[in-house]
């Protein structure tokens, strides 16, 4: 019989069946070759007297093994039949968790907040690491002014650091200050005012630069308008990089969509692992299913293998009977051997 169609929670089970199958068929052919030897002695049975009665024991033995087997099988089927009653509810409260799971799920897409400044926020590392240098070369440039104040080293860096990123947080100030226009003249004073503040503050520190060059015995004839071009650049280069600094909306938004992100993403592993198990499941019941199935077909084989069975012990019988026989006597009732096993010796259920 092939066990080997049956899934592990069938195969198991099965494989115990037909142990128990093999073993009391061994049991059933020892004691008929066992009888055919204690008959031949007796010259027994006589010619043409019917063997049924000689073997009867032995085939009623068969019978016996093939209806204990068949109450294993049909046990196994029980078996099978309360595990897929099993997974049909688990199926059933597993595609409950996955439909509340889905629900749950289109609710935080629902509160997921829209970006309406569309803002590419791939580009936002470089944006920043643009802004990070630019105030690096502003400190750097202006951090040797600050020393005339008499500070050390570290302490006009740090001032220089103040000061350049207050110069970058001002000038991204500036366009909220021209709403504070409402004509365009309001506006061109507006941003007169702020040229005029940035050139006065470069001009400072240009004033500060030279102090310091001049007290350390440098040459300070550049001009200051030089020092203060270069400011100018720099600021420029920088408030062309504030360009592409996300908007006060966009962070606003990525704020709020960062948490629902985060459980968006948790929900969707739930799903994932939720689905798995639910196809598991379903798999599991295929499989017991298709057990069902080939339960009817392995009843069959049993008791085709348990003929075969029969017929080897009746053929052993037989074979021990002519061995021990005086008489010499070959034949029996009014079937030949192959009539025996053929047809008066098939096994029929109780």
């Amino acid at each position: 019989m092939n066990t080997q169609i049956f899934s592990s929670f069938s195969r198991e089970k099965l494989k115990k069946v037909e142990k128990d199958i093999q073993e009391k068929h061994e049991d059933l052919n020892q004691e008929a070759k066992s009888q055919g030897a204690h008959f031949g002695r007796q010259n027994l049975p006589q010619k043409d007297e019917p063997i049924n009665n000689y073997l009867r024991p032995v085939i009623e033995g068969y019978r016996v093994v093939f209806q204990e087997a068949k109450r294993a099988v049909e046990g196994i089927s029980g078996e099978i039949e309360t595990a897929l009653d099993q997974l049909d509810d688990q199926i059933e409260q597993w595609q409950g968790k996955v439909k509340k799971a889905l629900h749950e799920k289109s609710l935080l897409v629902k509160e997921f907040p829209k970006d309406k400044s569309n803002y590419p926020w791939k580009i936002f590392p470089l944006v920043l690491f643009g802004i990070i240098f630019m105030v690096g070369a502003e400190t750097g440039f202006n951090g040797v002014a600050f020393q005339v104040l008499g500070q050390n080293l570290l302490i006009s860096i740090l001032m220089a650091i103040g000061v350049s990123v207050g110069i970058v947080l001002l000038f991204h100030f500036f366009k909220r200050s021209l709403a504070w226009g409402t004509t365009p003249l309001q506006k061109h004073l507006i941003i007169l005012g702020w040229i005029v503040f940035y050139t006065a503050l470069f001009y400072l520190l240009a004033e500060l630069r030279q102090e310091y060059l001049a007290a350390n015995g440098e040459s300070h004839n550049i001009p200051k308008l030089m020092f203060v071009a270069v400011n100018w650049l720099m600021l420029l280069a920088t408030a062309f990089i504030l360009q592409w600094f996300p908007s006060r909306d966009a962070i606003q938004a990525l704020m709020k969509r960062k948490p629902l992100e985060r459980q968006i993403a948790i929900k969707e592993n739930e799903l994932k692992r939720l689905e798995q198990e639910l196809s598991e499941k379903k798999t599991q019941k295929k499989i017991l299913e298709r057990d069902m199935l080939n339960m009817p077909k392995y009843e069959n084989s049993t008791r085709a293998l348990l003929s075969v069975m029969a017929r080897k012990s009746v053929s052993d019988f037989l074979h021990e009977n002519l061995q021990y026989r005086s008489d010499g006597n070959s034949s029996f009732g009014a079937f030949d051997t192959e009539d025996v096993l053929n047809t008066n010796l098939q096994i029929h259920e109780a």
